[in-house]
């Protein structure tokens, strides 16, 4: 890796997970990573239910956008 590059999200994921199976403590991983608290947790959690497959993609979200009433998108307006 070159000296500007940044980790892949994928790499701090799975680095995530093996400085929590070194048995470091939140606050140590979240000092090593620059991750918040909320962060770890949710790579810990996905890990423990899907394992690595679950590091490798990033879960959809619903669109910020509203949909449209039904009424509006059929009239076309």
């Amino acid at each position: 890796m070159g000296g500007s590059e940044q980790p892949s999200e994928a790499c701090v994921r799975a680095r995530i997970v093996l400085l929590t199976a070194e048995d470091l403590g939140t606050n140590e991983i979240m000092r090593r990573t620059g991750k918040s608290k909320t962060c770890l947790w949710r790579w810990q959690e996905r890990f423990m239910h899907e394992g690595v497959d679950g590091l490798l993609r990033d879960k959809t979200r619903p669109s910020r956008i509203t949909p449209l009433p039904p009424a509006v998108a059929e009239s076309g307006s």
